[in-house]
């Protein structure tokens, strides 16, 4: 009912803003570069430069949200419209990954194996697009393959929490568009009730157990930098 959906949505917004001890450390982050060095396949393409791009392409601020400030450019003259001083270090210009069809997988981790996942597969009315700047047509639960979760056990590598991936599959293999230390909308908002509540039950389950045994130190500080009970 409307306030079952409303108590799991203020649920869902709690833990989305809770302080996560590995949220931006420099080990998440050293293993994300090195994920990408031995995937390739796993990221867009970054252009260097306007003139070795591969157009239709995408410019975009090296820190922004929501798809703020991320252009569809056609040539190096585009670019240059929109960033006459060059790239520099606040402009990332990157492949195009064309397709109507996009993932949002939110995965529960525990140091770096995936012990949940809920995934929603969009899609939208172009094949070329930047969201929000488009028209939803569909939207679905997915399935990922067993190997993709293995390629996003590689990034996780000792993280614990919530973590969401955006992306899109190209002839089978990914292309991760970002990687965010936090609850997904897919799962906030989209995902079949039941299934988050599941997501969130695993949580509770593999970290807060009885006060009367005794906690392992990792599920400590797990539990204590997110605020749940101990």
């Amino acid at each position: 009912g409307t306030w079952a959906h409303s108590a799991l949505a203020a649920w869902i917004f709690m833990w989305t803003f809770r302080p996560y001890e590995h949220v931006c450390s420099p080990a998440l982050l050293h293993n994300f570069l090195l994920t990408c060095l031995r995937s390739k396949c796993a990221r867009p393409k970054r252009y260097m430069s306007a003139e070795c791009a591969d157009y239709p392409c995408i410019l975009k601020q090296a820190h922004g949200e929501f798809g703020k400030e991320c252009n569809i450019v056609h040539s190096p003259e585009d670019v240059c419209k929109v960033t006459p001083q060059g790239l520099g270090t606040r402009w990332v210009l990157q492949e195009l990954v064309h397709g109507r069809f996009e993932v949002s997988t939110t995965v529960l981790a525990d140091f770096g194996h995936i012990l949940d996942e809920v995934s929603t597969c969009y899609e939208y009315d172009s094949e070329t697009y930047v969201w929000p700047r488009c028209r939803g047509v569909s939207k679905s639960l997915y399935s990922v393959p067993h190997g993709h979760l293995k390629i996003f056990e590689q990034f996780l590598e000792s993280y614990s929490g919530i973590c969401n991936f955006n992306y899109k599959v190209r002839d089978g293999e990914l292309r991760i568009f970002e990687l965010n230390t936090r609850i997904g909308g897919d799962l906030a908002v989209d995902a079949p009730r039941e299934r988050a509540r599941r997501l969130f039950e695993k949580l509770d389950a593999h970290w807060c157990i009885s006060s009367n045994d005794t906690m392992p130190e990792k599920q400590f500080a797990f539990c204590r930098s997110t605020g749940l009970p101990q």
